[in-house]
């Protein structure tokens, strides 16, 4: 078990991610959250210490109990992008402020993912978190994530089934509807 150099001490309690099965442990450096999915949390626990940390790892820790692996992973990458775009020791308004402004307008909706996260902290209690936070990001309006980019571009991998995967597609779930 890998634990942060700012909580050597504390004991890490065993959390059960969301996929059956998985767990992990709240301070250390690397969460496996599913067969698939595994998420370094390294420089969460660079950037961050203390209540702040504390604070941020328990919310982390309730996405990953709550919500789907790739979604949690998604939220840590971004959250980990601003500390290290920051280099932020603490969540303020200065410090998202100063995020806004070197992201994007096609990287707008981090922001967005960021804010998600940071009003579920501020709801759940833990320290880190002011009320300024909180009324600054109520006062944005900010991007969400391009969707249907990949099936504009027909994306050889990310883009829409072509015909014959379709057909594909549709011959073998009729044939198992048959067997049934």
């Amino acid at each position: 078990m890998m634990t942060s150099k700012f909580l050597p001490a504390l004991v890490s309690e065993r959390i059960c991610a969301r996929a059956n099965g998985y767990f992990f442990h709240l301070y250390d450096t690397s969460w496996i959250l599913d067969k698939n999915t595994h998420a370094t949390l390294v420089d969460i626990h660079h950037y961050l210490s203390g209540e702040g940390l504390n604070g941020c790892l328990r919310t982390l820790a309730f996405y990953a109990s709550t919500q789907s692996a790739p979604h949690t992973l998604n939220i840590i990458m971004r959250f980990q992008h601003m500390l290290r775009e920051t280099h932020a020791r603490e969540i303020t308004d200065t410090v998202l402020i100063n995020y806004r402004a070197r992201l994007l307008p096609a990287t707008e909706w981090y922001l967005a993912t960021i804010r998600g996260f940071l009003r579920t902290w501020h709801q759940l209690g833990y320290p880190g978190i002011s009320k300024d936070v909180i009324s600054l990001l109520d006062g944005w309006r900010l991007k969400g994530n391009r969707k249907g980019d990949a099936v504009k571009r027909q994306d050889p991998q990310e883009g829409p089934l072509t015909d014959n995967e379709l057909t594909a597609f549709n011959e073998g779930l009729f044939g198992l509807m048959k067997r049934a």
